[in-house]
């Protein structure tokens, strides 16, 4: 499980993930990315580091419970959410 990661193997995790995506997007594609906002920088820059970039964010404001374990998920009722395209789109 990656929830025990170290900070270094998860920053090359995330590298990992977006470097795979940015290989398969079609140019004009665009990908809504859920994270926990504790790592939002972390994983901005791996997306960067990819050539992927923000385009916008919005929070989805949770009315019921989620099937996660995830702390954020249980105490916040909230998720933030990033809508990401490749760089040159």
């Amino acid at each position: 499980m990656n929830d025990d990661m170290p900070a270094e193997e998860f920053a090359g995790f995330i590298n990992s993930v977006f470097n795979c995506y940015a290989s398969v997007m079609d140019p004009k594609a665009a990908i809504y990315v859920f994270h926990p906002s504790s790592y939002q920088r972390e994983f901005e820059n791996a997306m960067n580091a990819a050539g992927i970039v923000v385009r916008s964010q919005c929070i989805w404001s949770k009315n019921a419970a989620s099937f996660g374990w995830s702390q954020y998920h249980e105490w916040t009722g909230i998720e933030p959410i990033l809508l990401v395209r490749a760089e040159a789109a």
